[in-house]
């Protein structure tokens, strides 16, 4: 057993062997990292989990523990380290998150956000043309290098897992990729269709195709293809705050969803009664904190026999309501589609990755294995002195308009059209301040998307008590 401290706390009992990042990560202490996978051999190729020891930078992937040695994970240093590799490595990667199969469930993106990459940075480097083919020979895996970080797994794999040596390393500078032996597509290489390339690979540049309902497939590779899917089915939100206040007797209805008998107060909408069930309905305009809401679609559900919005929708006694049939998956899909046709896909670039609601329903409803074409940039407001509004993030859901109404009694934000596009905006000629705006943060704290983010000044956030909902 080996004896080091990581960051300044101890670590005891450490098995003698294990490397650095192994020991960090069975103790808690995260370090972001690409290239390495617990099945197999360290290979320290992306240089991302490089950590501080003793004054030296070293790959923790690779290095092994020593009796009494000191790491350090976290210091300015590495952070400008680490941006700078992940940095290079985005830039050369397709930012379009929403319409990658891999989108929340993405290694590049748990990393992107770990280490700080700011719009700027990307701005900066965003200099590559996305036209590297996609070779969807193969039946059942599509091959994207726009979206291959290099991180070597995928051969790894096909090399210790299976000695099959299907592909390597090909070409010099940036002209290298993953390839088979003469550059040739899968199916004429000796590729046994595994799977356990796909199953492991971190980002979306190895996935499975969708298959056609008349091909044969062996189950035993399928079972391995599929479960590199990692379907994000957000968690349901239940006991959502319908009742009156403690204490008080409160009338009830029930109603039938997806065949389950609900029991929900009088004057809650559908929506509301499938969250208390724990069943999931996407949605983007509803904010539990704020009234009136519809106008988004996204929660379309079937309300005996009708297609409506469930956030509007009123649960009355003995309504059925159905959340996934054929017709409500399609009047989903089309107000996702709608909502992400306007809306900036360069996940990477935003600090909401990760915790975005469009991401989240863009999974759910599977609108983003299609590519959307995005109407062109907007400009990026950043008058106000606390906050920023990029409009090309903007899914104009209104929320911020009715928190700014709602919980301030302001009225400093409105939709407008301009040039046939709608938008959120202060009244013209009008300064924010004078419309009410107190920079409160309101707005901010509330927004799905990343289209209402702070500057870094705190002082009129700290007056405004955070979000009180998860989304």
């Amino acid at each position: 057993m080996v004896n080091l401290t990581i960051d300044g706390v101890p670590i005891s009992s450490a098995e003698k062997g294990k490397t650095i990042l192994e020991v960090a990560l069975e103790n808690g202490v995260y370090i972001p990292y690409l290239c390495h996978h617990p099945e197999l051999k360290p290979a320290g190729f992306c240089r991302v989990c490089m950590v501080d020891v003793k004054g030296k930078l070293v790959a923790s992937c690779r290095t092994p523990i020593a009796e009494g040695m000191e790491v350090i994970t976290k210091s300015p240093e590495l952070d400008r380290y680490r941006r700078a590799i992940v940095g290079a490595i985005i830039a050369e990667h397709d930012a379009d998150c929403l319409s990658c199969e891999k989108n929340l469930s993405c290694k590049l993106q748990e990393v992107a956000q770990s280490v700080g990459i700011e719009g700027s940075q990307r701005k900066e480097m965003r200099d590559v043309e996305m036209d590297k083919p996609v070779d969807d020979s193969h039946p059942w895996i599509v091959r994207n290098y726009n979206r291959c970080i290099m991180c070597g797994i995928c051969v790894r794999t096909c090399d210790e897992i299976q000695q099959i040596n299907a592909i390597d390393y090909a070409f010099r500078g940036r002209e290298t990729k993953i390839s088979t032996l003469g550059d040739k597509p899968l199916t004429e290489s000796n590729c046994v269709s595994c799977g356990e390339c796909v199953a492991r690979c971190p980002v979306g540049a190895l996935v499975p195709k969708k298959l056609q309902a008349d091909q044969d497939v062996d189950p035993a590779v399928m079972e391995k293809i599929q479960a590199a899917t990692v379907t994000i089915t957000p968690s349901a939100q239940a006991g959502a705050e319908v009742g009156a206040a403690a204490g008080t007797v409160t009338e009830e209805v029930k109603l039938i969803i997806d065949d389950m008998v609900v029991s929900v107060a009088k004057g809650s909408t559908v929506l509301q009664a499938a969250q208390k069930a724990g069943i999931y309905i996407p949605y983007l305009c509803y904010h539990p904190e704020l009234k009136g809401s519809g106008g988004c679609k996204v929660c379309t559900v079937d309300v005996g026999g009708k297609l409506l919005p469930s956030c509007a929708a009123p649960a009355r006694e003995g309504t059925v309501v159905v959340t996934n049939s054929p017709q409500v998956q399609e009047a989903q899909a089309a107000a996702v589609k709608k909502m992400l046709a306007g809306h900036r896909g360069e996940c990477l670039n935003c600090a909401k990755n990760g915790r975005c609601k469009l991401q989240e329903i863009a999974n759910f409803t599977g609108v983003y294995l299609e590519m959307v074409t995005p109407e062109p940039l907007m400009e990026v407001d950043e008058s106000n002195s606390y906050f920023l509004i990029d409009r090309s993030r903007c899914v104009t859901c209104g929320v911020c308009i009715r928190a700014c109404k709602q919980i301030k009694g302001a009225d400093a934000l409105e939709f407008k059209r301009v040039d046939n596009i709608k938008k959120v905006l202060h009244k013209e000629g009008i300064d924010l301040a004078e419309l009410g705006c107190e920079s409160c943060g309101a707005c901010v704290a509330r927004c799905p998307v990343g289209a209402l983010l702070p500057k870094g000044k705190e002082t009129p956030f700290m007056r405004v008590p955070p979000c009180k909902c998860v989304c």
